[in-house]
């Protein structure tokens, strides 16, 4: 028989805490056995938290289909039963209305992802370990203001809620606020399944206000797709563009196609599971459709694209302008790379070829264009 009593815990939940005390100072531990926070369960053994466990009576198998609608002024817990396929569980959060804010965050082997990717606004997160909620800016609910909240807690089992029959006190910091101008759509949080990971997922969401309301979709695990570029990030877009003897295999996962091809707002990364976000930097396109196109990351999402030179080569004259004595100006060569920089000084033009698009002035430097160089 389970025996309701106060304990604490080492860190911001059941999954991601390491042991459980009798004592907020943290320094007697609990006795050993099983604990539950009515959601998951885990055991602890000798003072360590074993791997969570979702209760069977309380979990759901994933499937990627059912929509599953939160309701306002609880919180809404989705215990999710992944299967042994391996790559990335796309969790797929609904906010495309005007209502008011919701909170969301998935919770996968200790570890709580809220980086929210919205086919609109790009990157949507609060700081680590805490709820990132979404919404309309422009709806009433004081969201910041009228924390904390005490929120009835309930749990998604066999299509309906049920009731834990408990509350929770929910602060929020503004640090947690990234509503947007219009409704984020449909939007993702991506967590990797390496094949050591586990098969229990927990998906919470926060609703307190009187229209707070999210539909939330619990995927199962899915392979990434692959495609070629550079392997090291470049600080330029025309340096990624001529990139062409340094390919290397990278995984993505579009947000609003098909998969054919990079779209804005795409993940990426260096891994087929979706551990290790590409580094900022540009990259090469998708070839052989996007080969002529390079992209930009921060944050591990796709955030801008541009279109390379063609070829046509150019006479280019550069100056230093006054006051300054010289100034720095790399380039790419009519030939392709490496890239070439040179010093050009006030009163002393140098002309050069190079690649049209490729100049990258240095401020209190003057370039123009002479014509087009002769054939190479």
């Amino acid at each position: 028989m389970s025996i309701s009593s106060t304990y604490f815990l080492n860190g911001p939940s059941l999954g991601s805490s390491t042991a459980i005390f009798l004592d907020d100072q943290l320094t007697i531990l609990a006795s050993d056995g099983f604990y539950s926070d009515g959601v998951i369960s885990r055991e602890q053994v000798g003072g360590i938290l074993l791997p969570q466990q979702i209760c069977p009576s309380c979990g759901v198998d994933c499937d990627g289909e059912t929509n599953i609608d939160t309701v306002p002024e609880r919180i809404s817990f989705i215990n999710s039963t992944l299967n042994t396929n391996v790559g990335v569980v796309a969790v797929k959060i609904i906010k495309d209305a005007y209502n008011n804010q919701s909170g969301i965050q998935v919770e996968y082997d200790g570890i709580i992802y809220n980086k929210i990717v919205s086919p609109l606004y790009g990157v949507l997160q609060a700081p680590s370990n805490l709820p990132t909620f979404i919404g309309t800016i422009d709806e009433a609910c004081n969201l910041v203001a009228g924390s904390p909240y005490t929120l009835e807690r309930y749990n998604w089992y066999s299509g309906a809620w049920v009731d834990l029959l408990s509350t929770q006190n929910v602060s929020i910091a503004y640090s947690q606020d990234k509503t947007t101008i219009l409704p984020p759509g449909e939007c993702y949080i991506i967590v990797p399944k390496p094949p050591t990971g586990g098969n229990a997922m927990t998906i919470t969401c926060i609703d307190p206000c009187v229209s707070s309301s999210v539909t939330i979709v619990a995927a199962c695990p899915r392979a990434l797709f692959p495609y070629s570029s550079n392997i090291m990030a470049q600080d330029e877009s025309f340096l990624a563009c001529v990139q062409d003897d340094t390919e290397i295999t990278y995984w993505f996962f579009n947000t609003t196609g098909d998969n054919t091809e990079l779209l804005l707002f795409d993940c990426v990364f260096s891994d087929q599971y979706g551990q290790s976000p590409l580094p900022d930097g540009w990259y090469k396109g998708f070839a052989p459709t996007q080969s002529s196109v390079v992209f930009l990351v921060e944050n591990g999402v796709i955030v801008a694209f541009e279109e390379c030179a063609v070829g046509d080569c150019f006479e280019y004259t550069a100056e230093c302008v006054a006051p300054n004595e010289s100034a720095s100006i790399t380039y790419i060569g009519c030939g392709g790379g490496p890239e070439v920089t040179i010093i050009v000084s006030l009163g002393t033009p140098q002309t050069f070829c190079a690649i049209y698009g490729t100049i990258n002035n240095e401020p209190d430097s003057l370039i123009t264009i002479n014509g087009f160089c002769p054939s190479l």
